[in-house]
């Protein structure tokens, strides 16, 4: 089950629609405030959520205590079928330039509590766009793609992180200073004055100054390392 999330006059509609990307039921209309406990509703039924960017409506959700399962961000989809030779004869590929092609308006900056319900439409991003009829035309490339099934479980994917970006970015990442720390001295050893080189770090270093014949070697220039190498006898041509 897909339901499309589309700005109305008055509020949101919320639009089921069948694995074609067709309407197959009356859409909802609910206001901003109405929004948050009309996706809890939808969600018993595990739909996909498609929408044209996530960065645009889930942060609001979330400001409400509601997370989704699944969704569709139409704008990153987008750039993926426009590019892959997967669907390169699909008439998405082959459309002229427009806005679904443009990124997603920045909201990172914006407070949460101002992000809730008062969502100001970025006119030169959306105008003009029509989200059921690009979540059809995505669709229709996906079915007709030398691979769907793997094209499909690609655009899931990218969908789905767009969820976890926004997840992240709303409740932050726990982290524990000191923990850290511990972790970089078992691995670096303790922290060194400004300008030196941690102790195992050091030690490491002299090791491949040994082994390369190069007691001078910087292994932070890659111009130097690189020719250490060949002296050595090893003919790389890039510090990867």
């Amino acid at each position: 089950m897909h339901v499309a999330v589309l700005s109305a006059p008055g509020g949101v509609s919320l639009q089921p629609l069948d694995s074609a990307g067709r309407p197959s039921a009356a859409a909802r209309l609910v206001t901003e405030s109405e929004l948050p406990a009309a996706v809890v509703v939808f969600e018993r039924e595990h739909p996909r959520w498609v929408w044209d960017d996530t960065s645009r409506w889930y942060p609001r959700l979330l400001a409400a205590g509601v997370r989704v399962e699944r969704c569709v961000d139409l704008r990153l989809q987008h750039a993926i079928l426009r590019g892959s030779a997967l669907t390169s004869g699909s008439r998405l590929a082959a459309a002229p330039t427009g806005s679904w092609d443009r990124a997603a308006p920045d909201t990172v900056d914006r407070p949460v509590e101002q992000a809730l319900f008062d969502f100001e439409e970025p006119d030169d991003v959306v105008a003009g766009e029509d989200s059921i009829a690009e979540f059809s035309l995505q669709r229709e490339a996906i079915a007709a793609a030398e691979d769907p099934r793997r094209l499909g479980l690609l655009l899931a994917a990218e969908s789905a992180g767009a969820l976890v970006a926004a997840e992240i970015l709303f409740a932050g990442l726990p982290w524990r200073a000191d923990i850290h720390d511990r972790i970089l001295e078992s691995h670096l050893g303790p922290r060194p004055q400004a300008g030196q080189r941690p102790a195992l770090l050091e030690a490491t270093l002299l090791r491949l100054r040994t082994a390369l014949e190069a007691p001078a070697l910087n292994p932070d220039s890659p111009s130097e390392l690189l020719k250490a190498l060949a002296v050595a006898g090893l003919m790389v041509t890039s510090t990867r």
